[in-house]
């Protein structure tokens, strides 16, 4: 199975894959990289400004470097923000992937390291599917799925902290993962 590599070192005995996904690399990085495109280039126009009162404010005192070393340092970290924004993207983008087994749902994404967030079929009190604009705006049809837990309910759009970010297809996923919640509860998977 694909991506099945991820996951096995934290499988438990007579647990087994059943469908693994990975984010659409279009909307989990590359609108994630125009957003903060737009928003360095936003932030730029502050030093500009800055620079152009020095400018036309000097009342024919001479501009010295002085003058340009402030904007332009702020300018700097604001470019420097915006390449470390990218390459931290890009790095989780490569280490997250979403499993479901017979069991639970998986979780890994990371950083540094791969970090894995779990959560049992039977403590699944709800699942949401969110799709907005932008999912709509890029293809491929993409969307959110988020998992609420029984022992602590959360309200829609609150923030629930398991959740398949930037999935394919997220209605016809929606069911085949409500299909696997089903499948659990009504120990089909285990016979």
């Amino acid at each position: 199975m694909k991506y099945a590599e991820f996951f096995e070192s934290i499988l438990d005995n007579n647990e087994e894959i059943v469908e693994t996904f990975k984010p659409s690399h279009k909307r989990f990085v590359g609108l994630t990289i125009l957003r903060n495109f737009l928003t360095s280039l936003i932030a730029l126009v502050f030093p500009g400004i800055f620079v152009l009162i020095v400018v036309l404010d000097n009342d024919g005192n001479e501009i010295t470097p002085i003058d340009y070393i402030i904007p332009g340092a702020i300018a700097l970290l604001i470019v420097l923000g915006f390449i470390f924004s990218v390459i931290a993207r890009v790095v989780v983008y490569k280490k997250t992937y979403y499993c479901c087994t017979n069991k639970r749902i998986i979780i890994r994404r990371g950083f540094i390291g791969a970090d894995y967030q779990t959560l049992d079929y039977d403590m699944i009190g709800g699942m949401d599917v969110e799709v907005n604009f932008s999912d709509k705006i890029i293809k491929p049809n993409t969307g959110t799925i988020s998992f609420v837990t029984a022992a602590s309910p959360l309200l829609p759009k609150t923030g629930a902290s398991y959740f398949f970010a930037h999935i394919e297809d997220p209605y016809e996923t929606y069911k085949r993962i409500k299909g696997y919640t089903s499948k659990n509860k009504d120990g089909k998977f285990n016979s």
